[in-house]
C-alpha cells in the first residue's frame, strides 16, 4: 500500500509538473520579456481592442509593439489584458506520449525492482500499466498545448 501511494505521488509530481511548465504566472511579465525582439505578438487590450505586430521591448510602465502597418505603440501594460504568441504551437504528439510514458514507466520499475532486489516480469508488466498511462496523459497535455503560447494573463 505505501509502494503505491508513493508511486502514484511520483506520478501526479510529473504530470503537474508538465502542466505548469506551458502557463504564464498570471501579473508577471518575465515570459514575454525573454522573447527575442521582432517576435510575433497579440496584445489583448482591457478594452477590447486586439494589437497584431512585433515585440519590441518594454519598460516597467509599457509595452513596446511595432504594428503590421509599420506603426510603433507604446502601450500601458495597466491596459494589456492578455498577450499570446502569433503563431501557433505546433509539434508531434509522439513526444508527450512518450515523456508521459517515460515518467510512468521508470519510477515504477525502479521501486518495483527496488523492492525485489531484482527486475522482475510483474515490476515490467506494472511499469508498462503505468508508463500507458502516462503516455495517456501526455498525449492529452501535448494536443491541449497546440494553441497560442500565453505570453502573459492580467491578475
Amino acid at each position: 500500500m505505501k509502494r503505491r501511494r508513493s508511486m502514484m505521488g511520483v506520478i501526479g509530481f510529473f504530470v503537474t509538473a508538465a502542466m505548469l511548465q506551458a502557463q504564464a504566472v498570471p501579473g508577471r511579465w518575465q515570459k514575454l520579456d525573454s522573447q527575442e525582439q521582432g517576435v510575433q505578438i497579440i496584445v489583448e487590450m482591457k478594452d477590447g481592442e486586439s494589437i497584431r505586430g512585433a515585440y519590441k521591448g518594454s519598460t516597467p510602465e509599457a509595452l513596446n509593439v511595432l504594428e503590421i502597418g509599420g506603426k510603433e505603440r507604446m502601450l500601458r501594460k495597466a491596459d494589456v489584458r492578455k498577450v499570446v504568441s502569433a503563431e501557433k504551437r505546433s509539434g508531434p504528439l509522439w513526444n508527450g506520449a512518450l515523456i508521459g510514458f517515460v515518467c510512468g514507466f521508470v519510477p515504477v520499475v525502479a521501486i518495483a525492482a527496488g523492492a525485489d532486489r531484482q527486475l522482475s516480469g510483474p515490476a515490467v508488466g506494472a511499469g508498462i500499466l503505468v508508463g500507458g498511462i502516462g503516455a495517456g496523459i501526455g498525449l492529452g497535455i501535448d494536443a491541449a498545448n497546440r494553441g497560442h503560447e500565453t505570453l502573459y494573463k492580467a491578475r
